[in-house]
């Protein structure tokens, strides 16, 4: 299964083709969390900080995350 945030971290994610393992680590949260987010649907509820962790984590694999005028966050690979 491949790791991703829910619908705003999905094209993210799997770009990089992790697994919900690897994406825990990379960002220095617990799989659990990784889990949880994934579960939620709209605004996600969770710490500043592990939201931080995951997105750059996932920027350093090469993720840009862009503004657009859309609900989420939008993803393009580098």
């Amino acid at each position: 299964m491949n790791a991703h945030l829910g619908a705003p971290n999905q094209g993210g994610a799997l770009s990089c083709g992790w697994q919900q393992f690897q994406l825990a680590v990379a960002a220095g949260v617990g799989i659990a969390t990784i889990r949880r987010i994934e579960r939620m649907t709209g605004a996600i509820n969770a710490q500043f900080e592990t939201i931080e962790k995951i997105r750059r984590a996932l920027e350093g694999t090469g993720v840009e995350f862009i503004g657009e005028r859309k609900p989420g966050v939008c993803v393009r690979p580098k």
